[in-house]
């Protein structure tokens, strides 16, 4: 199950639910998001990099770390001037989100749904940093994850 704000887009942000015989675990974030949606978290992400540090430092805080679907070998074309900024190996990736495995006796808990709002919450400056970023894209280039 995906559920999203305004609950469309698959690659916008939101939370992933997969309880399947071979996957289990929660995740929260934007999963390949588009092109545009991309580029605008690449150069927020240059243009500021202590607002991005921040929202990580928040979500290693709850033990959780930022990981991405894939990386570039190399920095995109017209960030190269970031190569030994901290956020540079961010920078590479091609999705931003923080997952969870789940085991087949919290699954079967009656805790289980608290643990997925707990979890929910404990990411939730993720999705708000990227809603920043969505925010800022023109409003016919946002209409299109919506």
């Amino acid at each position: 199950a995906y559920l999203r704000k305004g609950g469309e887009g698959v690659h916008a942000g939101g939370v992933f639910l997969q309880f399947s015989d071979k996957e289990k675990f929660i995740a929260k974030g934007f999963w390949l998001p588009e092109r545009e949606l991309l580029n605008a978290w690449r150069h927020r992400i240059a243009a500021k990099p202590d607002e991005f540090r921040k929202m990580t430092a928040a979500l290693n805080g709850h033990g959780h770390s930022l990981e991405g679907e894939g990386s570039l070998r190399r920095l995109p074309r017209g960030l190269d001037a970031h190569a030994k900024s901290p956020v540079a190996e961010y920078l590479k990736l091609n999705s931003f989100f923080v997952m969870q495995e789940v085991s087949e006796a919290q699954l079967r808990s009656s805790k289980f749904v608290a643990d997925i709002l707990k979890f929910a919450a404990s990411t939730r400056p993720l999705l708000e940093y990227g809603w920043k970023v969505e925010a800022d894209l023109p409003k016919s280039v946002r209409s299109h994850f919506d």
